[in-house]
């Protein structure tokens, strides 16, 4: 009962334990979400009539390694620093990101097709909304948020594009017929 008092917050190990299966089954029903929606979204892309050149392709491989560069910068690495520990190359790195960044790019023009096809647009109350969960989760006021989002234009565009993102899964995940569990 200590235990459950100095680590979960609760009053007996009974207590603790119905609290760990609560959260247990929570993270498990999360994970099966957001692994549905990737099947939906994989799904939405395959029955689009689309297929990314080469210089898409390319483009977003070199996003997806200034990603990664940008993560590994975080920790004071190099992404060569980080091909040296797992004796891998960056041209390799780049050949295996292919697959996913025309995977990737397939699906973005699926719920770019879709939400145009809806006509689905972030609406300015939207938008706020959105930016008081970044400004939340930076400590931020949604003011001090949106001056920063005014001058660093790519801030805005990627608020805009995630709550389009959010309405077309939920309007994708609200017409699909699930048939498998």
């Amino acid at each position: 009962d200590e235990f459950a008092k100095e680590f979960g917050d609760c009053e007996n190990m009974e207590e603790f334990r119905e609290k760990l299966a609560h959260s247990m089954q929570h993270y498990v029903d999360d994970q099966a979400e957001m692994e549905l929606q990737n099947r939906l979204l994989i799904q939405a892309a395959e029955s689009l009539d689309y297929t990314p050149g080469e210089e898409e392709i390319e483009k977003e491989v070199e996003q997806q390694l200034a990603d990664i560069s940008a993560t590994l910068a975080q920790q004071g690495l190099t992404l060569e620093m980080y091909c040296q520990f797992t004796g891998n190359t960056v041209d390799n790195m780049k050949a295996e990101a292919k697959g996913d960044a025309k995977k990737m790019l397939c699906i973005e023009a699926a719920i770019n097709e879709i939400a145009a096809l809806e006509n689905i647009s972030a609406t300015e109350d939207e938008i706020d909304r959105a930016l008081e969960i970044i400004a939340q989760q930076n400590g931020l006021t949604l003011d001090q948020i949106k001056e920063f989002s005014a001058k660093e234009e790519g801030l805005e565009k990627s608020v805009v594009h995630s709550v389009i993102m959010g309405k077309v899964m939920r309007l994708i995940r609200d017409s699909a017929e699930i048939t498998e569990v």
